[in-house]
């Protein structure tokens, strides 16, 4: 367990969830410019965290708080919060702006940059058993979006009308609408060498 600083770059598509409410997936940049995963975050907690109700706005603000390595996930970055009130995180600063091109995130974000998807394949396999990394290709070929469903399923919504315990006043509804679509990238491949 340790107080590390963290500057949130990511948070992911929030899912309902039997004890901890909606939960996200939240990454972010250490000083050194490795990548760490907490998880699990409460939407709400980051939509409270600068008092917007916004969940973007945590984006790109550094915070500092006590996490341990989880013990059941064997990817280096992945973390849990040790106070899950979070009563032990601090907000440190404003957020970084995208004045100049963005260069004071690209400062902290664009330290490690993977442009080679075998080398960033072979550095997902034991022992560095990477799984968050910045990779730029040198092309995009298309990017593809397709339908899904528009609901979120029930067994989901029935544990969103529970409530809260500890949070009486608060409305038990699903918060966060679905989002209905799926998103995928397609980039170009190694050509094949043929036999002669």
């Amino acid at each position: 367990m340790s107080r590390k600083k963290v500057l949130i770059t990511v948070t992911t598509y929030p899912l309902p969830s039997r004890s901890h409410d909606e939960l996200v997936c939240t990454a972010g940049m250490l000083e050194t410019g490795e990548m760490i995963r907490i998880y699990p975050v409460p939407l709400s907690f980051l939509g409270d965290l600068k008092g917007s109700g916004q969940v973007k706005s945590v984006k790109y603000t550094w915070i500092e708080l006590a996490l341990r390595k989880r013990a059941d996930d064997f990817r280096p970055e992945s973390y849990s919060p040790v106070n899950y009130d979070f009563h032990d995180l601090q907000i440190l600063g404003e957020r970084l702006d995208t004045k100049n091109n963005w260069q004071a995130r690209k400062e902290i974000c664009l330290r490690k940059v993977y442009t080679n998807m075998d080398t960033l394949i072979g550095d997902s396999r034991a022992p560095k058993n990477i799984s968050l990394a910045v990779f730029k290709p040198t092309n995009i070929i298309k990017l593809y979006w397709e339908p899904t469903e528009r609901e979120w399923k029930n067994e989901w919504k029935e544990l969103r009308k529970q409530g809260d315990l500890f949070l009486p006043d608060k409305d038990p509804e699903i918060v966060i609408p679905k989002l209905p679509y799926k998103f995928s990238y397609i980039l170009p491949m190694k050509p094949v060498r043929k036999g002669n």
